[in-house]
């Protein structure tokens, strides 16, 4: 998959309130962990900019999610 498919694909994701795990994605998208880390923070930016929306990490879930 090209990184423009795996960033849109985590942005529906985390805009369906799904909880992003960096092992899932490693496995659904071939991704290594520096690059799941890197697409996360580019995807910080755009909600932080465009939807004043933050994505934290959820250590209770194990992930990454969105709060507003």
């Amino acid at each position: 998959m090209n990184k423009s498919y795996v960033i849109l694909c985590m942005y529906e994701d985390l805009i369906g309130g799904k909880t992003l795990r960096i092992k899932d994605c490693q496995t659904e998208y071939s991704v290594s962990v520096p690059t799941f880390r890197r697409y996360i923070a580019l995807l910080r930016e755009y909600f932080a900019e465009r939807r004043a929306v933050d994505i934290v990490y959820d250590k209770e879930a194990g992930g990454y999610r969105t709060e507003s």
